[in-house]
């Protein structure tokens, strides 16, 4: 069972480097094959399978299977970039005129020594929006952003865009206006409890801030609660080191 599921995860990623490879290529001929060839991939797997229950050698339908997986992997890539292109909030980016959008916080606030950095919900859309530390903000508050939508950077030797891209956000919007619009939550059973473990993780942190002294207390918080927003650079640079 281990090698299956193995080569199961290798075919899904197998695809998904395929269907990059053929995403990133030159030949505009190419990327027009690429959904005849996960039909194909398909196609063979259904064959594969069919034969070898006829010949009653069932080791070989799983090279059937692994074709699946590996037709999952082509079409969640091509399934994310749909997501990507179509975005509506996208579309806006870079734009010279500031906007003005209504989202909801869904996750917790990134807050820093003189700004906080917020993941808004807008529509299907998400947005890193970097604003000031007041008003503060939790998670599920309700605001009213204006500023400019930017597509994420790409450094020289750090690529922010895809690393934003992973968690589905496409825009980033820098020096924002945030104005708080609601506090009051609406639950599903997931949103409580993550609420809660959020609630218990500030509870903790407020008690470390209160009982060690920096750096100390910053050293506590990244090792136990994975929280290193307040670890000097210098100390991170010493970690990494």
């Amino acid at each position: 069972p281990s090698k299956i599921l193995f080569y199961s995860c290798l075919s899904f990623i197998g695809g998904v480097l395929l269907e990059s490879v053929i995403h990133n290529s030159s030949l505009e001929y190419l990327k027009n094959q690429a959904p005849y060839l996960a039909l194909g991939f398909l196609v063979a797997g259904i064959f594969i399978i069919a034969f070898s229950f006829l010949l009653k050698k069932n080791k070989y339908a799983m090279v059937g299977f692994y074709a699946f997986f590996l037709v999952l992997g082509l079409l969640r890539f091509q399934m994310t970039e749909f997501a990507i292109n179509e975005s509506p909030i996208r579309k806006l980016n870079d734009s010279p005129e500031k906007i003005t959008l209504k989202g909801k916080v869904i996750d917790e606030p990134d807050v820093r020594d003189s700004f906080q950095k917020l993941k808004v919900s807008v529509g299907k859309d998400m947005v890193l929006v970097t604003t000031n530390l007041y008003p503060p903000f939790h998670y599920l508050d309700q605001g009213e952003i204006t500023g400019k939508l930017k597509t994420p950077a790409v450094f020289e030797d750090f690529n922010y865009q895809n690393y934003l891209a992973k968690d589905g956000i496409y825009s980033v919007m820098d020096y924002a206006t945030v104005a708080l619009l609601s506090s009051q939550h609406r639950y599903n059973p997931f949103s409580f409890a993550y609420e809660k473990i959020l609630f218990l993780k500030g509870a903790l942190t407020h008690s470390t801030d209160l009982l060690f002294p920096m750096p100390y207390n910053s050293i506590i918080q990244g090792v136990v609660y994975g929280d290193d927003s307040k670890m000097p650079q210098e100390l991170k640079d010493k970690f990494n080191a």
